[in-house]
């Protein structure tokens, strides 16, 4: 059974059908050069292998993407942080020393759901996400995206430029990616 074509465009003698994709594809199983780690009690947001059931185990998965997989858990073994909320402050610091680009990311949860992507650093100012949600009622920040020196190296070379170009092609990934949320597709 077919859909209905939500709109059509006449193009030089042609009608072009435009129809809702009923089985979109996930743009996190595409090849993408950043990591999307979020956590949230209702959804599964972000990469399979990056989502966590608290911040503890978001800032945990980031740390060994950018440090090794032994190195993160030492670091939480040495500190003690074990279920204590400054493990994420102070995981998160070390993060943005060490990781080119990590960007907070922010849900609007609100008659559907949109994502956006915050300034690169650690700042999670939710109240400053969403101009449409000045109180931060509907708002929240659900995890990071981020990118390891190897893939920036990778894709773009070394360099600031490098960085910016990094940078603004993780932002490019979060709005395909808050489009299939929405189900714009």
């Amino acid at each position: 059974m077919r859909n209905e074509a939500c709109d059509t465009i006449e193009y030089r003698g042609f009608n072009i059908n435009i129809y809702q994709d009923e089985m979109a594809e996930d743009p996190r199983e595409w090849d993408n050069i950043g990591k999307m780690a979020c956590t949230h009690r209702n959804y599964h947001l972000g990469d399979k292998k990056f989502m966590g059931k608290d911040g503890d185990e978001v800032v945990e998965k980031i740390l060994a993407a950018v440090t090794g997989d032994n190195k993160a858990s030492m670091i939480r073994d040495t500190w003690g942080f074990h279920g204590t909320s400054s493990f994420v402050d102070k995981g998160l610091y070390i993060i943005s020393k060490l990781a080119p680009v990590i960007i907070p990311l922010y849900l609007l949860d609100h008659s559907g759901l949109c994502m956006k992507a915050g300034s690169n650093g650690v700042s999670l100012d939710r109240h400053n996400a969403y101009s449409c949600d000045p109180g931060g009622w509907d708002t929240s920040s659900v995890g990071f995206i981020f990118c390891t020196w190897d893939d920036v190296k990778r894709e773009y070379g070394l360099g600031q430029d490098a960085v910016e170009k990094a940078e603004n092609y993780l932002r490019g990934e979060v709005e395909p990616y808050s489009q299939y949320l929405e189900g714009s597709v």
